[in-house]
């Protein structure tokens, strides 16, 4: 889809250049028919031109069932729009054909027409007759089948050609006794159909016939003699097996001298995979071979080819040559009306092999093609070239009968375009016909299958130059189109009075001429030269004829060269030197020409050739004299800021160099500025050796200036900056370098210490002494601020801090970049230096670290603190001593000592809580276990005992035998058990049971 809308834009683009060039007439197109010419007839399928006659034969091989030939008297075509032909009778056919074998049988007589001077020679390839044959058995058979005939016509009579299946007819008559030829004849060999194609080749005295069908050959005889028998290239033994391999032999014919000064005949051929190639035939001696590069090469079968690879292309249907590239070598033309390329169907393709060396004919070098563009066109349907613009390059008329939706298209390319774009390189190049911008796209509306068949004829309106006859078959219709005569046309100027301009000159004149010359025909040329002036300069200067008008037409100017001049004013409004360049361009203009409702066509008009010179440049040189030669520049600078000027008070400034010119205008000075002390914005000039160049206007024209407008970036102000240095040289030749004119502003900066400031931190923190007794050495960081809240970037500012010695501080150390201790040892103070960057709006932090050591401390307090005093102070570097340094910035760390109870110095008081402790503890103790029933328990074991001893006291049973022991003894226990008539509880949840 994509290739096809590609196509669809290269389709527009061929309508667009039609305006480029015109080769033909083409609203004057006269149209030819026969006298009883309707649709299908195919009138115009094949044609031919009769040059002594001026006639053009035109075959309809659809007219009848046999076909039918016209002859058109094309002199009409100068006075009449459309031409009526006479039909051509045949009188031969009416003797021994069969036209009824099968419905609608047709002969096509006239699908092919040749023509010399004298006579025109036309074929029926399907004439039909019976012919009288033997069989395996030598027994007498008829064959009815499509064997082809030919005739020749003269002005006078009719006579048909002797071809094969003529002579095959009369050596079998034994009572004429003809000489059998070489191979004998079978109907195998002309069977099929003979006269697809013809050639005829005057000045080499052959007429060349092609049996294209079936079996392959190609028939021929002198073309002095047409009525002679012809011989038959298969009837030599080696063509006689090779042709079968291939169809379609010699569909397409031509004649060139492809490969040196003989002429050879280049012949279409198919192979069995449809793929096309072209081999060649050479005529000597009256005998026609195949060409091959050695005989050694012929005996094996070996023959000069053209390959192509493209399948189906009908590569090698249409052919012609044409000498494209003046080298004494015809280029060989080849049709492939139905290749395919990129999706583009049957667009067909024109491929050019160069004429040369026959070894290397396939060589990609060899090779130029134009592809169609417009799908299935079938572009290369049929070719001729002929020089039609007078250049003595042969323009290609190529035609596409398929194209605007079959209507058809022809195109004339262009011989020069075709020369420059695809010939005059030695290299292989395809290009799309699109590409070709001098391309005349000639079609018809009206006509359908427009360019199937083309034919240069013989001018027929007088204007010298030949016209073009088109065959449109499928509306039964020929055209021919009216050639427009070229002339050669050259334009020149020249500057009229001094040669040079003088700077106070008011105006000059330049004269501009158009030579023409005029071709042999016609006599009468209708025609005009219109100039187009302008003037090139960047001065004030007015052409007072922008617009001039020659009238070339003339009458018996034959082969006359005439020139034709009018004078150009230039008024000139300044009084500076320089170049004025006076260009004028030239069109030769006729409206009837490119009118398309014009249908009459005038033998008079004509159209510039493409040799012709149609445009041309004058510079005119305007110049001083003496010392009024010389310029005077000069230069003022002016600073839009205040003098001296406060760094950071404003973001941009503006420095503006006006150079003024006193002298001559100056053409090639420029101005080389340096700035030093700020950063440059925008300036309109260009990096240059450490600077700025900057060109002045050309010219500086005297009593003018141009000012240079330099912007200053301000906003990062440094503290280094001592003030703006601006240096101007003025360059009067900026080639050279010479110095002319030198000038320099200087502006001092002044500084504030506005928004900068230095803070110390002020702080306290606590030890114990429990602390100064268990640790060796505590730490205080200690910070220094630095805020910079202005715009000025401070560099390299040097920063001091410095406390101190004492006997309790063991170190100071600050680890910022930039800080360093100093080493004098001798000194009472420790001192860091630091050297800072102090970046606008940003804050610098310092930290530094005191390791102090804590046993020192309660030697050294006072009412419980120590103080540790630190001074910094920031040294601002200004070479120019525009700011004072700041004042020294104090900051305190306020020790604290607290106490904490220690063990080691408080026992006693350790012990008295320890044993009161102890007390209150035996006390909950003791209550604890008075609670649990601890001390009643000795008591309950009394009670128990006593019940015991009770029970033991109470008399027992005696024993019952001699086994029992003696009687125990009894203790009475007086004391009371109970001390209270109640019984003992026990609290403690314990049985009373006696222990074991």
């Amino acid at each position: 889809m994509r290739g096809r809308k590609m196509l669809a834009v290269l389709t527009f683009l061929q309508a667009l250049q039609c305006a480029f060039a015109m080769f033909f007439h083409e609203p004057s197109s006269v149209l030819i028919q026969g006298v009883e010419a309707e649709n299908y007839t195919e009138f115009g399928f094949a044609m031919a031109y009769i040059s002594d006659y001026k006639i053009l034969v035109v075959g309809a091989p659809n007219a009848t069932k046999i076909g039918t030939l016209f002859k058109c008297e094309t002199e009409m075509a100068e006075a009449k729009n459309t031409i009526s032909c006479s039909e051509q009778n045949i009188d031969y056919l009416d003797t021994d054909y069969k036209i009824d074998r099968f419905p609608d049988q047709r002969f096509h007589l006239g699908a092919s027409i040749v023509a010399t001077s004298e006579y025109f020679f036309t074929c029926a390839p399907l004439w039909t007759t019976d012919v009288k044959a033997r069989d395996t058995k030598y027994k007498s058979v008829i064959i009815e089948d499509s064997y082809g005939t030919c005739f020749i016509q003269n002005d006078t009579e009719t006579y048909r050609y002797q071809g094969l299946l003529e002579y095959y007819i009369k050596s079998n008559d034994r009572k004429k006794g003809f000489r059998p030829i070489r191979n004998p004849l079978n109907v195998e060999r002309f069977a099929g159909g003979t006269g697809w194609s013809t050639l005829i080749d005057e000045e080499n005295d052959l007429l060349l016939i092609a049996k294209s069908s079936l079996n392959g050959d190609f028939s021929y005889v002198p073309a002095s003699k047409p009525t002679t028998d012809v011989k038959s290239l298969a009837d030599q033994d080696i063509y006689l097996k090779y042709l079968p391999k291939y169809w379609n032999i010699g569909f397409g014919l031509t004649a060139g001298k492809f490969f040196s000064n003989q002429t050879v005949y280049a012949f279409s051929m198919l192979e069995k995979n449809m793929e096309g190639l072209i081999s060649f035939l050479k005529y000597s001696y009256g005998r026609l071979s195949m060409l091959a590069t050695s005989i050694a090469e012929t005996k094996r079968g070996n023959f000069v080819k053209v390959e192509s690879h493209a399948v189906g292309a009908m590569f090698g249907n249409t052919m012609s040559s044409a000498d494209l590239n003046f080298d004494n070598f015809d280029e060989l033309l080849v049709g492939a009306p139905t290749q395919s390329e990129d999706e583009c169907y049957e667009c067909g393709a024109l491929h050019i092999y160069t004429g040369g060396d026959m070894h290397t004919i396939n060589e990609p070098y060899r090779l130029r093609t134009i592809f169609g563009t417009e799908e299935f066109g079938r572009f290369g349907s049929a070719i001729a070239a002929k020089d039609m613009d007078g250049d003595d390059k042969l323009e290609l008329i190529v035609s596409a009968p398929y194209e605007n939706n079959g209507r058809g298209t022809i195109y004339i390319l262009s011989g020069d375009e075709i020369y420059h774009t695809l010939m005059e390189s030695e290299e292989f190049k395809s290009i799309q016909l699109s590409d070709l911008m001098q391309t005349q796209k000639i079609k018809k509306e009206s006509s359908r299958t427009l360019g199937f068949s083309l034919q240069i004829i013989d001018d027929v309106d007088g204007n010298g130059c030949d016209e073009l006859a088109v065959g449109a078959p499928a509306a039964s219709s020929v055209l021919i189109f009216k050639c427009v005569r070229k002339v050669n046309v050259e334009i020149s100027t020249r500057l009229l009075g001094r040669p040079l301009v003088r700077e106070q000159d008011a105006n000059f004149t330049v004269e501009v001429c158009a030579s023409v010359q005029y071709p042999s025909k016609p006599d009468e040329i209708i025609g005009n030269v219109t100039f187009e002036n302008t003037i090139t300069t960047n001065r004030a200067a007015v052409v007072l004829q922008p617009s001039v008008v020659i009238d070339i037409s003339c009458d018996s100017c034959s082969d006359h060269t005439l020139k034709y001049c009018e004078n150009v004013t230039v008024v000139l409004n300044d009084k500076e030197k320089g170049n004025y360049i006076f260009n004028t361009t030239a069109h030769l203009q006729n409206l009837y020409l490119t009118d398309p409702n014009m249908t009459e066509f005038n033998r008079s008009w004509v159209e510039a050739s493409r040799d012709s010179k149609l445009d041309s440049t004058l510079v005119v040189h305007r110049q001083c004299s003496g010392d009024d030669c010389k310029a005077q520049l000069s230069s003022k600078l002016q600073w839009s800021g205040s003098n001296p000027y406060l760094l950071g008070s404003t973001a941009k400034e503006n420095v503006t160099i006006t150079v003024q010119n006193d002298g001559n205008a100056s053409y090639s000075a420029c101005v080389w500025l340096k700035v030093f002390g700020a950063s440059v914005g925008t300036v309109g000039c260009g990096n240059f050796s450490n600077g700025y160049k900057c060109y002045l206007p050309t010219p500086l024209k005297r009593g003018t200036n141009y000012s240079i407008n330099l912007e200053l970036i301000m906003s990062e102000p440094k503290n280094v900056q001592l003030s703006l240095r601006v240096e101007v040289n003025i360059h009067e030749n900026c080639d050279q370098g010479n110095v002319t004119n030198k000038n320099q502003l200087k502006i001092p900066y002044l500084l504030t210490l506005d928004g900068l400031f230095d803070e110390g931190d002020t702080h306290g923190f606590n030890i114990t002494d429990k602390q100064i007794m268990d640790q060796a050495t505590v730490y205080d960081h200690h910070e220094f601020v630095i805020r910079n809240n202005g715009s000025i970037t401070w560099q390299d500012a040097k920063f001091s801090v410095s406390m101190d010695k004492k006997p309790f501080i063991n170190s100071f150390h600050i680890s910022t970049a930039g800080c360093g201790i100093d080493d004098d040892k001798n000194s009472k103070f420790i001192i860091y230096h630091c050297k800072l960057d102090l970046l606008p709006n940003k804050t610098t932090l310092i930290i530094g670290t005191t390791e102090i050591l804590a046993g020192q401390l309660s030697s050294y307090h006072n009412g419980d603190k120590i103080e540790v005093e630190y001074r910094s102070l920031l040294n601002l570097a200004d070479a120019g001593n525009r700011v004072p340094n700041l004042n020294i910035t104090k900051s305190v760390t306020t020790i604290t000592i607290q106490e904490e109870l220690s063990i080691s110095s408080k026992k006693w008081l350790i012990a008295l809580i320890a044993g009161i402790i102890a007390l209150i503890l035996l006390a909950i103790l003791t209550y604890v276990l008075y609670r649990l029933g601890f001390f009643k328990r000795k008591q309950k074991q009394l009670i128990v005992k006593q019940e015991t001893e009770r029970r033991k006291s109470v008399r027992r049973h005696t024993h019952a035998s001699a086994m029992d022991g003696p009687m125990e003894g009894i203790d009475v226990i007086d004391d009371n058990a109970f001390e209270e008539a109640r019984p003992v509880t026990a609290k403690d949840n314990v049985g009373l049971v006696q222990d074991d």
